[in-house]
């Protein structure tokens, strides 16, 4: 039991992904809402089972590759039960409407959005704080610094990225041993890019609706806690 639900938490985060950057896509709707993260998590799953035939202490389990698709659908059909599309068909009264608005808004001086504001005052912050932190390390410039400006670039060309690039390198970017920081390390730094990066290219104008109220969903973690 405890094998299995190890190996269910272990790839609840790939199905969590897989509804993320479909509500990055333009549709913000998956093609295939079960089979795209049952073959996210299978097809990792495969490998890690696969790997394990060439060290002496493992042995593959085949089920764990079930267990992957079913925890994946499982994350994304739970996403999909609590967040549904903020923008719905408009009609005729809507469009009048949101013309009618236009007017009035053309006719007023240019004012800056609030949430757009502190969207940007939040990622620059980020970002500045992200590049001290690596232009401050022990390990040097070279190591740090210059991965993590070709990481932000990266995340800026596709915003994306991150939803791969974050949890591949999350076993990898802690060099304390090296670097002596017990309390700050690297992948720190790369989270605090990523929020930045992600706060830059904000779009507030599809935003997924929670459908449960937040009471519900703050009883329901309290319980888990």
């Amino acid at each position: 039991l405890v094998s299995l639900l190890y190996q269910f938490g272990l790839y609840l985060p790939i199905g969590a992904a897989v509804w993320l950057w479909c509500w990055a896509g333009r549709s913000g709707k998956c093609a295939h809402p079960y089979a795209a993260p049952a073959l996210a998590a299978a097809i990792p799953a495969c490998v890690i089972e696969t790997g394990k035939l060439f060290i002496a202490s493992q042995h593959p389990d085949p089920t764990n590759v079930l267990i992957a698709a079913a925890a994946a659908i499982a994350a994304h059909g739970l996403l999909r039960l609590l967040f549904v599309e903020a923008a719905p068909a408009p009609s005729v009264a809507h469009a009048q409407a949101a013309s009618v608005a236009a007017e009035q808004t053309a006719a007023r001086p240019a004012v800056t959005q609030p949430s757009s504001l502190w969207a940007w005052l939040i990622g620059i912050a980020a970002l500045c704080a992200a590049l001290v932190a690596g232009a401050t390390s022990p390990l040097g410039t070279v190591r740090v610094l210059l991965p993590l400006i070709a990481y932000a670039a990266l995340l800026w060309r596709w915003p994306g990225l991150w939803l791969v690039l974050v949890p591949a390198l999350l076993p990898m970017l802690d060099f304390t041993p090296w670097s002596g920081r017990l309390f700050w390390t690297e992948f720190d730094t790369l989270l605090l890019a990523t929020l930045g990066v992600g706060y830059l290219r904000l779009s507030p104008s599809r935003q997924p609706v929670m459908r449960l109220p937040g009471k519900l969903l703050l009883a329901a973690f309290s319980l888990s806690a």
